[in-house]
Order: structure tokens, then sequence, then C-alpha cells
């Protein structure tokens, strides 16, 4: 069975995200269905609300499509590792998981079935709390 989520955020989302879907595998005390049903509300539409992000965390017309496509029976988040990848030797922890089949960004498909697509569909979201704010200098 693959499940079909929304979520609000992207690349550092997918660690909290196995973690929680681990964590409710591991529950006993709630019936499964319930269990993931909540876990997957907590894990995105309370995290979108929580953070004022308008359009994100439902699946509705008009809202971004950001989705990730997951087995419930088979996700397992690895340990987390360091990698060096981004400019200048920086360097920065990655976490890869077993069961994510695919992950969609505004309706682009970037992950699916182990492999990065390279498309960057996504964006800084910032909630309603940063409006009119300028970056600090």
């Amino acid at each position: 069975m693959a499940v079909i989520l929304t979520t609000s955020c992207t690349s550092k989302w997918r660690t909290s995200f196995d973690r929680g879907v681990e964590a409710y595998r591991h529950a006993r005390y709630v019936e499964a269905v319930d269990a993931l049903e909540q876990a997957v509300h907590k894990l995105t539409f309370q995290v979108a609300s929580v953070y004022g992000l308008e359009g994100r965390g439902l699946l509705r017309p008009g809202y971004a499509a950001d989705l990730a496509i997951f087995d419930p029976a088979t996700v397992r988040a690895h340990e987390p590792e360091w990698t060096v990848d981004f400019p200048a030797n920086t360097g920065r922890l990655i976490q890869r998981a077993d069961g994510m089949h695919y992950t969609v960004v505004n309706g682009q498909v970037v992950y699916a079935d182990g492999r990065l697509s390279g498309d960057l569909a996504g964006q800084v979201l910032r909630g309603g709390a940063w409006a009119g704010r300028s970056a600090p200098a």
C-alpha cells in the first residue's frame, strides 16, 4: 500500500517525516490507520498552519502540489551522514530513507525511487509573520 500526503517543507522535512512515520509504526496503543492519519496530519497541515504557510499542507485545488508517496510498511530512516557537496567545500547532514518512493514539489517530481531528478522546484517559504520584514544586514 502506498500513501500519498502533502508536505509543507522539502529536504529538511524528509528527515523529520521519516522519523515521525517510523515512530508511528512502533506505536502499539493506537489503531494503525488512525495513527498514520494523525501522524500525516501533524507533519503536514499542522506544521503549515503553525508557520502560516497558506496553500500548503492539504490536497486541495489551488494549493501547491507538494507530495510524498511512501509505503508505511517499509519506510525507515537511515542514520544521518555527513557529506561535503556544497560550494567552497561546505558540508551538511543528509539522511536517506527506505520506503520513500516519490517526492513531488510544486507539481514536479524531484525524487523517484532513490534518485534525485535534478529539478529545483522548491522555494524558500515564509509564513505571514515574515511579511514586510527585511533581512538583517
